[in-house]
């Protein structure tokens, strides 16, 4: 590897642990068994995620005030807002909006691209196509050069 390719690397590598800790999974304080169910399950996953997402308090992701959240009971990360009667998901304005995958394989494939893992691999774990790893890694790849998981700053 290149000395140039080697540094880029390792700033993607850095870089990717932030967004490791964006999805409430980076903290030396969150539990090595939070972090394998937020692998393992969606619920758990959606949990994590809402709880770093709203570290602050909970706000509305369409018109932004703090107000009365309503979360279906479906595990989902849905919610609808008091104000502004918007419904929304937790992934929204983030790289997770547009996708079916269940975050626990977002998570997962976050896991597998900063241990450096290779695509066939990744399929193979994943149980994904090519075509699905590839733009998982892609996305991820692209969030992490930004440094964020966030599509338009707002958090």
């Amino acid at each position: 590897m290149k000395a140039g390719a080697h540094s880029h690397f390792l700033q993607i590598e850095a870089a990717s642990k932030v967004l490791w800790y964006e999805c409430g999974l980076g903290h030396p304080r969150v539990p090595d068994s939070d972090i394998l169910a937020a692998l393992h399950t969606e619920e758990a996953a959606v949990a994590s995620f809402t709880r770093m997402r709203w570290a602050h308090g909970p706000y509305c992701l369409v018109c932004g005030r703090f107000s009365d959240l309503h979360e279906f009971q479906d595990g989902t990360g849905r919610f609808s807002c008091a104000s502004c009667k918007g419904r929304f998901t937790i992934r929204k304005n983030t790289i997770f909006e547009d996708s079916r995958l269940p975050l626990n394989k977002w998570f997962f494939a976050m896991q597998l691209f900063i241990q450096g893992i290779t695509l066939p691999h990744a399929e193979e774990a994943l149980h994904c196509t090519k075509p699905t790893v590839s733009l998982l890694f892609r996305k991820i790849e692209e969030a992490a050069r930004l440094g964020t998981l966030y599509r338009t700053g707002k958090k």
